[in-house]
């Protein structure tokens, strides 16, 4: 029986691996697709990256003039939810517009220190897809 190292290894191997477990952080590292299933129902297939980016994306954005910041992001469309935490503006967005919220930030006036995409987890996914039910 051969030992396999992770994904890599099984994509050059052209394998496929069959795991169920409850530690999503580690599937999320092991896996390119995964199916989710609760109460025996399949919920949701697919790979992994396709998943996260499914219904939205998060970003961490510092600049010199909070007020502004907000008064402006609270316009774009497509964001979805923004939260300020120490000093940090938290911002979920639909799409791949990062370069979008800079670019109204910056034609703003706004001086952007920071503007950092956030990934989501595998964790997070599986919570909101299951209405918060717990992993067991």
């Amino acid at each position: 029986m051969k030992k396999y190292k992770g994904r890599s290894t099984a994509q050059e191997e052209k394998i496929t691996i069959f795991i169920s477990s409850h530690l999503l952080h580690e599937i999320e590292q092991l896996c390119n697709k995964v199916a989710i299933i609760s109460n025996g129902k399949l919920l949701i297939q697919g790979k992994v990256e396709d998943l996260l980016l499914k219904d939205y994306q998060r970003a961490i954005i510092e600049v010199d003039d909070i007020e502004k910041a907000l008064g402006i992001l609270k316009t774009i469309s497509f964001i979805q939810e923004i939260t300020v935490v120490d000093n940090k503006i938290n911002v979920k967005y639909t799409g791949d517009s990062i370069e979008k919220i800079n670019k109204h930030l910056v034609f703003g006036d706004v001086a952007v220190r920071s503007l950092v995409k956030e990934n989501g987890n595998l964790e997070e996914f599986f919570l909101k897809l299951t209405g918060g039910e717990q992993i067991a």
